[in-house]
């Protein structure tokens, strides 16, 4: 299943797209993709974002009401990420690949603010027109918030992003970032001097539209495990208030 939605054409439909999800306490989730929760309670130390057939797409485990670890899937209900926190704050991230887990140490990771968004990544953040980036040797990771209303699912939208990222769309999906619903787009950009692959997410709050791309060198090793540090700063956003 995880293989075949990542190698999907970018003609595939979006799945759940218009499914809700609810939060609610559980006692204990069982699974290992999809998971599923078990026994709703008024208050238990896993909290769970399911979809209406009963599927998890995050859950959250506190102790003494400190959050100590989040684990998030994908539509399909395969692992994506298990975040670590220590005193409430991330202290590490695992990203899920079908090769196999990548690990990042937080340490030394800086947060950064765009309007009502939250990132974190190595180092401090470079301010930006319209955002923020964070860049490293091989890489570049850029959040903006742009005015709307903006349809991520439309054709209209991943007509756009071809034109100003000068791209070649590979796959797209469903996607949510910290619980709200929007698209992920994967591309290779069209520079034969420099051979480069990203990950678009977008996400369509009110009038305006949270846009995080991530774009790294092609070089050695699997497409996909090129893509885990993006697909790690992806997992760390945040909205500073709940949409």
């Amino acid at each position: 299943m995880w293989l075949s939605l990542a190698l999907a054409g970018p003609d595939s439909p979006f799945p759940r797209a218009e499914q809700d999800l609810s939060a609610r306490y559980y006692h204990h989730v069982e699974g290992e993709g999809p998971v599923r929760a078990k026994w709703r309670r008024r208050w238990s130390p896993i909290r769970a974002w399911t979809f209406p057939d009963g599927v998890v797409q995050r859950y959250r485990v506190t102790e003494g009401r400190l959050l100590v670890e989040e684990h998030r899937f994908d539509a399909t209900g395969r692992p994506l990420t298990t975040t670590r926190f220590t005193a409430d704050a991330p202290a590490a991230i695992t990203v899920f690949t079908p090769t196999g887990p990548v690990d990042f140490d937080l340490g030394g990771w800086t947060e950064g603010r765009v309007h009502r968004v939250l990132g974190l990544g190595p180092g401090e953040p470079e301010p930006e027109p319209d955002g923020l980036r964070w860049a490293g040797e091989d890489w570049t990771f850029r959040i903006s918030m742009r005015s709307g209303p903006v349809d991520p699912f439309s054709d209209a939208f991943q007509e756009g992003l071809v034109s100003s990222c000068l791209c070649t769309p590979i796959d797209r999906t469903t996607a949510w970032v910290d619980g709200v619903r929007g698209v992920r787009y994967r591309v290779r950009h069209l520079d034969p001097d420099r051979p480069q692959l990203g990950e678009v997410w977008a996400v369509a709050v009110a009038d305006a539209v949270l846009v995080a791309a991530f774009v790294t060198d092609r070089g050695e090793g699997g497409a996909l495990q090129r893509l885990a540090r993006g697909r790690a700063l992806a997992a760390l956003l945040r909205w500073e208030e709940e949409p």
